[in-house]
C-alpha cells in the first residue's frame, strides 16, 4: 500500500492510491506489481481497453504532449503561499494555477538550458 500523508498544510489525511497486487504472483527476480485502486479490475491486464488509451503514445511524454494539445489552456499545477500561522496552524491563500501549456513551456525552456549548458548526458535509445 503507498500513501500519501500531507497536503502541505501540516494536517495529516491519509490517503491510499495504490496497492500491491495480491492476484498474481511476481515473476521470479521481481516484486509485486503496484497498481492503481483506481483502475477497475477490468483493465488491470487489458490496460488497451482503458478509456483515454491511445495506440500511437507509448510514453508519459506522449501523453503529456496529446493532453497539451487537447487541454492545454486547462488547469494542471496549483500552488498555495503559506500566509501565516493560525492557533498553531498554517494558514494557506487561494490556489494559483498553471495551465498545461505553460508547465509545457516551462519544461521545454528547462531542457534547452539544460542542454546549452552540456548539462545532458548522452544516452541511447529513442528519441
Amino acid at each position: 500500500m503507498v500513501q500519501a500523508s500531507t497536503q502541505g498544510d501540516g494536517l495529516v489525511r491519509p490517503v491510499i492510491y495504490a496497492k500491491w497486487r495480491e492476484d498474481k504472483e511476481p515473476q521470479k527476480g521481481y516484486s509485486r506489481e503496484l497498481i492503481s485502486v483506481d483502475t477497475p479490475k477490468e483493465f488491470i491486464d487489458n490496460l488497451s481497453g482503458q478509456p483515454g488509451y491511445s495506440a500511437d503514445c507509448h510514453t508519459f511524454l506522449d501523453y503529456f504532449e496529446k493532453v497539451v494539445k487537447t487541454r492545454g489552456g486547462d488547469r494542471f499545477l496549483g500552488t498555495r503561499v503559506k500566509l501565516a500561522d493560525v492557533d498553531g496552524k498554517p494558514a494557506f491563500g487561494d490556489y494559483a494555477w498553471r495551465t498545461y501549456e505553460e508547465v509545457a513551456d516551462t519544461a521545454q525552456k528547462v531542457a534547452r538550458g539544460i542542454n546549452k549548458l552540456g548539462l545532458a548526458v548522452e544516452t541511447e535509445g529513442d528519441g
